[in-house]
């Protein structure tokens, strides 16, 4: 009896950036990220079963037309036959969803997530939703107008991450930071958002119990210098940091502007490349191993 978890992506998001579909399409063959772990396309009768088993049945007098479907499919297999019914047990399929929104941001959630238990001849004997109800069960981008899917050479990354996927490598708040990160992308209230990304940020770089503000204002462009490519004063994290205060005070978030909306998507691309590099370079990640190696690196005046 086989087994497959899988996380089904749809092509809602495809009408978000159509110019950028003939230079930069989404995944149509099959790529292997691990042994036992592909990114592909299911059968479409077997995805159409997914779509149809992860939403409520409803009483139609008429049944409305499904105007979206598959665009492709994360596909963990060999699932240990002990975790019949339980998806994604040991966190695999989770952990690789959230280490592709570290290469590239998209909306992919476990809304149409499942276990797939086949027959011997290969036809679907049995689907088991997933979380489609829970924490996880969508998520946002915080750029609407980009591109939302995967391309070849996301995957090609994502691949040279899937070889870290247990993480153990990592100091413990990296392994935070990092979550932090995934659960941002899995509400739209950008409030929190904000929190949380930089609170995720302020995991990596806090080391002293006083002047947690000037910690987070001077690390945190230091760190993002480091990174390349993202523009990041000390100006821009003071705004960020008293923005984040504020609502984790109970203030309200009152009109976002468009600088705003700046320093957040500045935030968490800093966030992102950080937790990146922390995983493919050891010797970085070992710089958060300890409050003392952040001093030295990213020293207070």
């Amino acid at each position: 009896m086989e087994i497959q978890d899988v996380v089904l992506a749809t092509n809602e998001g495809l009408s978000r950036a159509p110019d950028l579909l003939t230079s930069q399409p989404p995944p149509r063959d099959r790529f292997q990220l691990a042994d036992g772990l592909w990114v592909g396309s299911l059968d479409d009768a077997i995805a159409e079963k997914v779509l149809d088993s992860c939403e409520p049945p409803g009483c139609w007098v008429t049944r409305p037309v499904r105007q979206y479907g598959q665009l492709y499919t994360f596909v963990r297999e060999q699932v240990p036959q002990t975790h019949i019914y339980e998806w994604d047990a040991d966190l695999r399929l989770q952990t690789c969803v959230a280490l592709s929104r570290l290469v590239h941001p998209t909306s992919v959630s476990f809304r149409y997530s499942a276990q797939l238990v086949y027959n011997a001849d290969g036809t679907v004997r049995e689907v088991a939703p997933g979380p489609v109800t829970d924490h996880g069960a969508n998520a946002w981008v915080a750029t609407e107008d980009n591109r939302d899917w995967l391309i070849a050479s996301d995957l090609e990354m994502l691949k040279e991450l899937v070889r870290h996927l247990s993480l153990s490598h990592l100091p413990p708040r990296v392994r935070r930071a990092l979550w932090y990160h995934e659960y941002a992308a899995r509400t739209r209230d950008v409030s929190v958002r904000w929190t949380l990304i930089s609170t995720a940020l302020e995991a990596l770089v806090h080391t002293d119990r006083h002047n947690s503000t000037r910690q987070f204002t001077v690390r945190i462009p230091r760190l993002a210098a480091e990174m390349g490519g993202c523009q990041f004063s000390e100006g821009d994290a003071e705004n960020a940091y008293d923005f984040r205060s504020r609502l984790s005070h109970g203030k309200g978030l009152g009109d976002l502007t468009a600088a705003d909306r700046q320093i957040y998507q500045e935030m968490e691309t800093i966030l992102r490349h950080a937790l990146l590099r922390a995983i493919r370079d050891p010797q970085f990640a070992q710089l958060f191993g300890n409050d003392e190696g952040i001093r030295k690196q990213w020293p207070l005046p």
